[in-house]
């Protein structure tokens, strides 16, 4: 899957949304949320009512975030995963990618298996590649399903979404994470402190380094300043 194919596949997948005269205006909406890191709204945490008209609309507002920040950040992920991935061990991989709703991390991914410069020469007798990908809004799985759905006709990745929030549910996410070889954390460590706060976020980090296996990783791109202050002794930490 190259650049432009990878750029197809989001367009492709939601058509509606893209042609949608709302666009503009459900564009316009978030990025209201989004300037006032009003998450809540922009990303909602629980399953709307039963009134079709709510889901609808809350859905169409995920598609649009997706159709406006998912391309450039596919493809900037992938670039750095293609640098990273020499450092990940040589068996089944399985990744967790948490706060990846969205479906970036799941589509980068994607992209490497299909790219015979990188990722497949490595793992020739990979027999199977895991995306685990955990968010709190739940929205995301209907997503994740379409952009799979629509990727996977070049690439063999099974990708599955649990809805949890990571800081307040780790316990339930453990087995995940420690059967993982790379966990992936996304821009995600700077809402986690806003939503979350600075204490429940480092305590979060330190059982989530407790808790993974011999050799597996983590990678993580943030905003310069959120690492800074967060004492959790990241040494198997990879920081772009």
């Amino acid at each position: 899957m190259m650049d432009q194919q990878l750029l197809d596949v989001v367009s492709s997948t939601f058509s509606s949304s893209l042609s949608s005269p709302l666009f503009a205006q459900r564009l316009q909406l978030l990025k209201t949320h989004l300037y006032n890191r009003d998450f809540e709204r922009a990303f909602p945490t629980s399953l709307p009512s039963a009134d079709d008209d709510v889901s609808a609309e809350q859905q169409a507002l995920l598609e649009t975030y997706v159709l406006r920040w998912v391309p450039t950040r596919a493809l900037c992920y992938y670039r750095i995963f293609s640098k990273t991935a020499k450092f990940v061990p040589e068996s089944d991989l399985h990744i967790v990618s948490i706060g990846a709703g969205s479906g970036s991390e799941s589509l980068a991914f994607q992209a490497l298996l299909t790219n015979p410069c990188t990722i497949v020469l490595r793992y020739q007798g990979l027999m199977v590649v895991t995306i685990d990908v955990v968010d709190s809004c739940p929205g995301w799985e209907s997503v994740l399903t379409k952009l799979t759905e629509t990727s996977n006709t070049s690439s063999q990745a099974f990708v599955n979404f649990h809805h949890a929030n990571a800081v307040e549910n780790y316990s339930l996410l453990r087995p995940l994470i420690s059967n993982a070889n790379l966990i992936t954390l996304m821009f995600t460590l700077n809402e986690m402190v806003s939503a979350q706060g600075k204490v429940p976020t480092t305590r979060f980090l330190i059982e989530l380094i407790r808790s993974m296996k011999e050799g597996a990783l983590i990678l993580v791109s943030h905003v310069a300043p959120t690492i800074s202050y967060l004492d959790c002794g990241l040494a198997n930490l990879f920081c772009v």
